[in-house]
Formats: structure tokens, sequence, C-alpha cells
């Protein structure tokens, strides 16, 4: 459903049915767990017991059990990716060069990447570590108002254990490997079940909690007297000695100071930014106003910046978005010194394909790369070309 407030007084004015057909046969393994790309894809879950036909103008997408969804909205190109760990992945998040990482209702932590290819037989995952017991959603702690010990942590909603987990990630090859650390937060209470893990723009970490004694299945009535089904609780946490940030009004700010934003913004804040500058360019033929704004910006860069190629995957990342094909760009971060702008790239040219003249010839240096990221990434997106 998209759902729109067109006056701004944060009621729904207009509800679209944007895609319709996904399974409901299980029906704590709905879709789940939506998730924004770097490059403006819309990243959802999906659980064991469900079967999927959904029609889209490309025809119909099915996904049987479970598995990723991953929808281009301004295409409508819906794709289906089954191999995640887990039967009911529940949580997606990306690292700083939109490296995806999907979390099961289990215990592990995945990479997604190696299995975003398109088939219906389904793929292994590829576990990079987890928590000791039933969890849920990961979150990457990028927060100067949180300590430095947590960042870069992967943060966990343990509500099975009464706990807020968490996981040093460190690179590994193609990928990445997880160390469970000691948990950021964990309580006797029966009724603590964490659900949801949220960096605010103040930095502080924000907590969803389900607060219920009861959980599970069939093990208890569903008419049990202990069943809550009144309160729920939502927690800030901040840290002693370090200030919360005060993010600008960027909803009032011109193009160009937003974009300017996106050197110095943690990691949920760009987030955030993306999709500031995706409603304010929603409109048809908006596309072509964006475009200039980016292509100032991209005049405007230091090359001698240390920070250069970040921003260049910034401004590839936001024409992702608009769906706006800038080879030039393209090539430029193709030949980049950083191995993981070499890789996000290498991923655009599967996105792209099918507008880019011998798509290739695009990856004729990225399957042969010196890393092992960047040819991972090679073989990904050579599995999107239709011919």
């Amino acid at each position: 459903l998209f759902l729109r407030d067109t006056n701004g007084d944060d009621r729904a004015d207009t509800r679209e049915v944007l895609l319709s057909g996904f399974g409901t046969g299980d029906t704590h393994q709905n879709i789940n767990s939506f998730t924004w790309t770097p490059g403006g894809e819309l990243l959802f879950c999906q659980g064991l017991h469900n079967f999927s036909r959904v029609e889209t103008p490309w025809g119909i997408v099915r996904m049987d059990e479970h598995g990723v969804w991953r929808l281009r909205p301004r295409r409508m190109q819906l794709q289906a990716f089954r191999g995640c760990s887990g039967q009911n992945p529940w949580g997606l998040s990306h690292g700083h060069w939109g490296e995806p990482f999907a979390k099961s209702n289990g215990n592990a932590v995945s990479e997604l990447l190696p299995v975003m290819v398109h088939t219906e037989n389904r793929h292994p995952p590829l576990d990079i570590g987890g928590t000791r017991i039933k969890s849920m959603i990961c979150e990457i702690i990028d927060s100067p108002a949180l300590p430095e010990d947590l960042q870069g942590n992967i943060v966990i909603a343990g509500y099975f254990a009464h706990l807020v987990d968490r996981l040093r990630i460190t690179a590994d090859g193609a990928g990445h490997r997880g160390e469970l650390l000691e948990p950021l937060w964990r309580t006797d209470h029966q009724s603590f079940r964490p659900v949801d893990i949220q960096t605010g723009p103040d930095g502080a970490l924000y907590v969803a909690d389900w607060y219920n004694p009861i959980i599970g299945h069939y093990q208890a009535s569903l008419r049990h007297p202990d069943r809550d089904k009144e309160h729920g609780r939502i927690w800030r946490l901040t840290a002693t000695g370090r200030k919360v940030l005060q993010p600008p009004p960027y909803d009032m700010m011109p193009t160009a100071k937003v974009l300017a934003s996106l050197a110095t913004a943690p990691l949920k804040e760009r987030e955030r930014l993306r999709m500031i500058l995706s409603n304010r360019y929603a409109k048809p033929g908006a596309a072509s106003q964006i475009e200039e704004e980016l292509a100032t910006w991209l005049s405007s860069l230091d090359p001698d910046s240390s920070r250069l190629e970040h921003l260049l995957f910034e401004a590839l990342c936001l024409h992702e978005w608009f769906e706006i094909v800038n080879k030039d760009l393209l090539t430029r971060l193709l030949g980049a010194q950083e191995p993981l702008a070499r890789a996000y790239a290498t991923r655009v040219v599967g996105r792209w394909h099918d507008r880019l003249n011998d798509p290739l010839q695009y990856l004729e240096k990225s399957v042969a790369d010196p890393h092992p990221r960047v040819r991972l990434e090679a073989v990904v997106a050579a599995s999107q070309f239709q011919s």
C-alpha cells in the first residue's frame, strides 16, 4: 500500500495498492523489514510458510517459502531471491558502501549479496555470525552520539532472551565475519521483548519493545490471561558524556545544501537525506531538475579530498534513485582506488545493463579485479543480464 499525505496533517489522504499477491499463509511470516538500499531499491523479507504470486508490469513474480524481495519503485520491477538464512528472515541493513546484510528470525546474520541472483532454486545462505538464541533486526551503528566501541557494530533485537545483542563486523575475503560481543543491554524482566532498533536523527538508539510475557506459536492459548494486548514501549538510549545531534531542518534547505550534507552525515542520516530528495523530486518530469543539481554538485567536489570517492558513490546512488543512467560517473567509479567503490559500481552495471551499450564491457575489468569483493559483485551483476 502507498499511503500519501497531501496536506501535511500526518493523515493519509490517498490510498493506492501498488502490488498484491504476497502470501499470507502464516501471519507472523508476512512481508516485513522494509528497508531502502542506498540506490533507492526497497528490500523486504518473506517467511517460510508463505507462497506469493505478484503481478507486475514486467510479469508475474513468484516466491515459494522464505527469501528477500527487491522492488525498484520507479520502474515497478520486482525480483525475488531465495537464499536467506533461517526460515523466517526478519531484518536488513547496509554498510557504508552498500554491503547488504540479512538477519534471520533464528540466530544468524548472513551476507545477502551472493544470493541476489535470478533463480527459483534455493541457495544455501552464507552466515557470518549470529546470536546465542532467536533474535531479529540488524542495525549498523554509526553515530557520534554513541560510544566508540559501538561504532560499526550490528545491534540485534533479542526478543527471545530479553536483551539487545551486538556483533563486531570485519571484512573477510569477499565477505565479512561477525564476532559476538557482550550484549549492549540485558534484563531479567520477562516482558521485555525488543523487536526493532533504529538510529534516530539525534544519533540516539531507539528500541521498540513489544512488552509481552508470552510469545511463540501455540505454547500458550491465545486467550491466556497473561497475554498483554495493551502495552508497548519505545526506549531511547543515549550515552553519558556525549551530546545528541541536532540535525538541521533538511526539508526546508535548498537541494545544494542537502547534497553538501552527505559529506558529513552519519550512515542512517544519509539514508534519510536520499529519501528527502526522492520525495522532493517525485513528480513526473522532475528527474531533469535533480539531474542538473547533481551535475552542479559533482563539478564542485574537491578532486583532492580524501572523501571524494565516497561522495561519488553517493552521487551514483542518487542517480539510481531517479533511474538516471550516468555512464561517465559509472566509469569513473569502476576505476576508483577504493575496492568497495569499484564493487558498488559493478553492482550498478547489473542494474543498468538494459540501458548500457555492451554492458559486458563494463564488467571486463571487474570480473578479474584483484579484490575478491569486486569479482563477486561482477558475478552477481552478470546474473541480471537477460541474454
